[in-house]
């Protein structure tokens, strides 16, 4: 009898420890692919708001841009614009193109062209208007999708003439490349 309790309280102890090392393992390991997805996901936003700001440097030297946006033509702008949109929709998943004032109103949104003249204060756009220099982040849209969103100022021969903004809705990155990592694990 008592060499029973003994073998009974050794076997309870042995499957104790064993179970607490599982779940410490197991508790590690989660975190590492927690800390693998959360830097996956952190370079995937600086290489799209990278690649945003290229193309926002090559929009703002287009001279029918300049041309249309300084003379405050929005049809003729939306001309120039629209098949640049839809080029860098179909090459690099950009959802968002805007142009807006140096008063943060916006004049044309070459995506939603109808909507126009409402003053933007989105975090990106006061960061942007407040430092007088390239602001980027992620917000949540007004249908509930999260973009990372690129504002720039606009400068010509040294005056502000105001901001251009490009935005990524991000489902892209979520659903593709850190569910895989997931999955891996």
């Amino acid at each position: 009898m008592p060499l029973g309790a003994a073998l009974l309280i050794l076997a309870t102890i042995i499957i104790g420890s064993f179970y607490n090392y599982s779940q410490t393992r197991m508790n590690r390991e989660t975190a590492m692919q927690i800390n693998s997805v959360a830097g996956l996901f952190k370079e995937e936003l600086k290489n799209d708001t990278h690649l945003m700001s290229g193309l926002i440097d090559f929009l703002k030297v287009d001279p029918c841009l300049q041309r249309y946006f300084q003379a405050r033509d929005r049809a003729a702008l939306l001309l120039c614009a629209a098949p640049i949109f839809e080029q860098m929709y179909s090459q690099h998943r950009v959802t968002h193109f805007y142009f807006h004032t140096p008063a943060r109103i916006n004049f044309l949104r070459v995506h939603n062209v109808v909507r126009h003249g409402d003053v933007i204060d989105r975090i990106t756009m006061q960061g942007a208007f407040n430092s007088g220099s390239p602001f980027s982040g992620i917000e949540l849209g007004l249908l509930g999708t999260l973009t990372l969103r690129t504002v720039h100022p606009w400068y010509l021969n040294g005056e502000l003439i105001g901001y251009i903004e490009l935005g990524e809705e991000i489902g892209h990155i979520t659903n593709n490349r850190l569910l895989d990592v997931l999955a891996a694990y």
